[in-house]
């Protein structure tokens, strides 16, 4: 088996929590080689947890080097671009966490960067798409499980606080310079599942506001959407709910419901005991790897290409509007990146 060899370009929490316990399970498909942290002692520390024997505290250094197939980035957002600018230009295949940038002329951006360096791979790391609880609910609705669907409403509920979450003590996401600090942060994972199970976001009419200004401009986001296949739903997100976890899925269908809580997905129908059909999984992440490994060694297509986080950061982006302005916002396929609205089953 061909091993990617990789290095890993930001060595904070996501680097450290998600990404790195995958790569130690998929050490037969990636060979770490170097680790890069904008602080140096946080990159020597990242280096000596996984076992990587390089370390260094300047991402530029490592795109001369043949050694180093693949950048895995995990830095603040807006180092995603100029990263992913000079990266693919050298060559280099690329898995880049979300959200893809910090405004939508930088989505578009990063969309005809992919565009114009075919023969890298350009992959956003959005974890959802890769869950086997989300892959199992698209083959049920495929296969007419639950009917028609009816309506879709989704809440998460979380407490994140200095005190609470070393998140709220990340600097970049205290100060962030996109849209909706943590309600974009984290809610294009939301919004790429939703688009991912019912299709395109047409329509949003939302509510957003602040329970705990210390954490940024944004902590709690209602989003009544309709997609282009005529499902409505509702995405409830409140990252203040104090002392609570919360993130239950409730999908209604003419002839049953699936339900997916906290992580645990159940097939509900009039008459017969519930019946469980995924439990909690390990977030996507070595799913993802397995895909991002395909993608370079053979050529397998990117489900979660760039074009594909536009559209996340489009959708949301028009919520947060539809907020500001206290009505509804249709969402218009984005002409600029060439990108038009997309059928359910991509």
């Amino acid at each position: 088996m061909t091993r990617v060899r990789l290095a890993v370009v930001g060595c904070g929490l996501a680097a450290r929590n998600l990404h790195l316990p995958a790569l130690q399970e998929r050490a037969r498909k990636f060979r770490l080689v170097a680790a890069c942290s904008r602080t140096a002692a946080k990159a020597r520390a990242f280096a000596r947890l996984a076992g990587i024997p390089e370390w260094t505290d300047d991402w530029r250094s490592l795109l001369t080097r043949d050694d180093i197939d693949a950048l895995l980035v995990a830095t603040p957002v807006e180092l995603n671009l100029p990263i992913a600018r000079a990266a693919l230009r050298a060559g280099k295949h690329l898995l880049v966490e979300k959200p893809l940038a910090t405004s939508m002329p930088e989505c578009r951006a990063m969309v005809r960067l992919a565009a114009a360096h075919p023969h890298a791979v350009a992959m956003l790391a959005e974890n959802f798409r890769h869950r086997p609880a989300f892959r199992r609910i698209r083959a049920e609705l495929d296969a007419g499980t639950i009917g028609a669907v009816a309506v879709v409403h989704w809440a998460t509920a979380t407490d994140v606080a200095p005190e609470t979450s070393a998140y709220a003590r990340t600097a970049w996401r205290l100060n962030h310079v996109y849209p909706g600090g943590f309600v974009m942060d984290a809610g294009v994972h939301f919004v790429h599942a939703i688009r991912f199970l019912f299709g395109e976001i047409v329509r949003v009419a939302s509510w957003a506001g602040s329970a705990n200004p210390v954490i940024g401009s944004t902590d709690m986001h209602h989003m009544e959407f309709d997609t282009a296949t005529g499902v409505h739903g509702v995405l409830c997100q409140y990252f203040s709910a104090r002392g609570i976890r919360q993130d239950r899925l409730t999908i209604v269908g003419a002839t049953g419901t699936l339900v997916l809580d906290a992580g645990e997905l159940t097939l509900h129908r009039r008459g017969r005991a519930p019946r469980r059909l995924a439990r909690r999984d390990d977030g996507g992440y070595r799913a993802q790897l397995d895909a991002f490994h395909a993608a370079i060694v053979a050529g397998a297509p990117v489900e979660t290409s760039f074009a594909e986080g536009l559209r996340d950061f489009r959708a949301l982006a028009a919520s947060l509007r539809s907020a500001a302005r206290g009505r509804p916002v249709r969402i218009a396929p984005d002409r600029a990146s060439g990108l038009t609205a997309g059928r359910r089953r991509a």
